[in-house]
């Protein structure tokens, strides 16, 4: 055949692709379909390119980590808060899902419990902003609330009630008292159980240098165990264990951390499986590391080890520890800070680490710098678990560029998808605020520094986060 008659042949044909346009969004997964309804997208440049539950984040669309489920409650508190601590009290009786908040300054220490909606339950005295704890804190006594493992019994009494505990150092002329509180909550109808809740004296000071900072505890079903700072000639880390139901002064000696010579600094607290770990910074010999005691509920150290070592203590510091636990692990976080910037790090301990430690071993896992994106500058750190995840809420910045992002984690220490801000607010050189976890996700509250002569304000908003993809 000629190439003219091929040429004419070519000449004489039109192609035309027929396809009907009958994409379905609902069948592209991440993403949503084309402009002309024909086929998925596999890029994305807007939010509309994106199906629901999913961002458009450098060309992909990523499953969108945690989502609001309600707007930021302001939170009837007193207008002045120096400190403040929140927890869920995680129950199954719908009536005891509820926040309990410690609040701290000059008139004393209190706490007020609310919905998940933010409402106050109406604790008595019900003209008082706080359920009164202690009078009076001309000295700025610290305090550390938390809710304690109640949940693991199988009393069915135990179901309608929530434990809280707090501690807080007590000055009294030149003697100085660590105190630890507990208070019994029951439902919805019902008031507080114990008023005022009882106190524990757990150790005494003998002279104005003894003073006690950074108490921090943790509690198993049996027992408590309360870790602190004696700021004596030379800081040093103590322990006490103590169990819920002793009322009395504790006469047991204190379980001495520090080795010879070390100087002790930022405290943890945590237990898993029946025992108790303290963790802490210290500096001996010019030289900066993170250490990790195992106690039982004895109050025996089984054994003891480094987590970070051979940091130069004139140049880096610890500037907070978080640990937290889930069913399998337990993760360390710490914030390092320097004279040119500031790390989170995290080691992501496994229940054979803890085993190995118990007899006396060493731990296989090591500690990792993790990644924060986002911000010029970390300010601290707070951190939770829930279920299989760890949580670390990251506040950074400062002024008016303020904000709280929100890392989570997998027991293995990969991150679980993209970080989420959760709060944009004016947070002050020293941010409060906790990170909560409850049945449906994760509670941040936080309190927004007040313009000079203006109140502080308290916040609640809740997240409910997604899996990893």
């Amino acid at each position: 055949m000629s190439l003219s008659i091929l040429m004419g042949l070519h000449m004489s044909c039109s192609v035309v692709i027929d396809v009907d346009a009958n994409c379905d969004d609902a069948a592209c997964g991440a993403y949503t379909c084309d402009e002309d309804n024909i086929a998925c997208l596999d890029s994305c440049q807007l939010a509309s390119d994106c199906s629901n539950g999913y961002e458009c984040a450098g060309g992909r669309c990523t499953r969108v980590s945690c989502v609001p489920v309600m707007q930021p409650r302001v939170l009837t508190l007193p207008t002045t808060i120096d400190e403040l601590s929140a927890s869920f009290a995680v129950r199954a009786a719908p009536d005891l899902n509820q926040l309990f908040v410690m609040v701290s300054n000059r008139d004393g220490l209190g706490f007020r419990r609310f919905f998940e909606s933010g409402e106050r339950v109406a604790d008595p005295p019900a003209d008082a902003i706080l359920v009164n704890l202690v009078d009076g804190n001309s000295s700025r006594r610290e305090f550390f609330p938390t809710v304690d493992f109640l949940s693991e019994t199988e009393s069915a009494g135990d179901a309608s009630r929530a434990r809280f505990q707090y501690a807080y150092s007590n000055v009294a002329d030149v003697r100085v008292a660590l105190e630890r509180g507990d208070l019994v909550v029951g439902s919805v109808v019902g008031p507080v159980d114990a008023q005022p809740p009882s106190a524990t004296t757990l150790v005494q000071g003998t002279s104005s240098t003894d003073i006690i900072e950074n108490v921090r505890f943790a509690s198993t079903l049996n027992a408590t165990v309360v870790a602190y700072l004696r700021l004596a000639a030379r800081p040093f880390v103590e322990a006490h264990i103590s169990s819920f139901n002793r009322e009395t002064t504790v006469t047991d000696p204190p379980v001495p951390l520090s080795e010879d010579g070390e100087s002790g600094g930022a405290i943890s607290a945590f237990s898993t499986a029946g025992l108790f770990g303290v963790v802490w910074s210290g500096e001996i010999g010019g030289q900066r590391r993170i250490r990790l005691a195992l106690l039982n509920e004895a109050g025996e150290v089984l054994g003891s080890t480094n987590l970070l070592s051979n940091q130069n203590a004139f140049s880096v510091d610890v500037v907070r520890l978080e640990s937290a636990t889930i069913a399998g692990g337990v993760a360390v976080f710490w914030l390092l800070s320097s004279d040119t910037d500031r790390q989170l790090w995290g080691i992501f301990l496994t229940d054979a680490d803890i085993e190995s430690l118990r007899i006396g071993g060493p731990v296989a896992s090591q500690p990792v710098q993790l990644e924060v994106s986002v911000g010029s500058g970390i300010l601290d750190i707070r951190t939770f678990a829930k279920s299989d995840e760890y949580g670390v809420a990251v506040a950074v910045n400062s002024g008016a560029e303020q904000a709280i992002w929100l890392y989570r984690y997998d027991r293995s220490g990969a991150r679980i998808l993209r970080p989420v801000e959760l709060a944009t607010s004016r947070l002050g050189v020293s941010p409060q605020y906790s990170l909560t976890n409850n049945l449906q996700g994760y509670g941040l509250v936080w309190r927004e520094d007040g313009p000079v002569d203006a109140p502080d304000l308290a916040y609640l908003q809740r997240f409910i986060c997604e899996g990893a993809d």
